[in-house]
């Protein structure tokens, strides 16, 4: 089911992020759980016209973009892990530095919750 932002429009001026050029990579930041302020300061947009916009969005509509991130984000470690395993099988003396780069790249980050959120400890 795909849900369509534009046909539940308020009256009145478009807000600053739904007019952004941008709006795409803003979301999809968001719904990787970068933290507001700083998609916020990376995208140059207002902290507050931001946390609006992404609370305002349906809960059916950021479960779709985190679900697109999560498998997005899939699919480029196995990108970086086939490009690490060639250079391990082109430089064999440097299989055990790749190996231990691997696994500090996938422990997982401490996370500590606050309310909804989540937020790297």
């Amino acid at each position: 089911m795909s849900f369509d932002i534009s046909a539940h429009r308020k009256p009145g001026r478009r807000s600053i992020v739904g007019a952004h050029p941008q709006r795409d990579a803003i979301e999809a930041a968001c719904a990787a759980g970068i933290s507001i302020r700083r998609v916020a300061e990376r995208f140059e947009v207002p902290r507050m016209s931001l946390w609006r916009w992404w609370g305002g969005l349906p809960n059916e509509y950021r479960a779709a973009l985190r679900a697109a991130v999560a498998k997005q984000d899939d699919a480029r470690w196995r990108e970086v892990s086939a490009g690490l395993a060639a250079i391990a099988r082109r430089y064999p003396d440097t299989r055990a530095d790749i190996a231990d780069l691997t696994h500090r790249i996938c422990q997982p980050q401490a996370h500590r919750s606050v309310g909804e959120r989540t937020h790297a400890a």
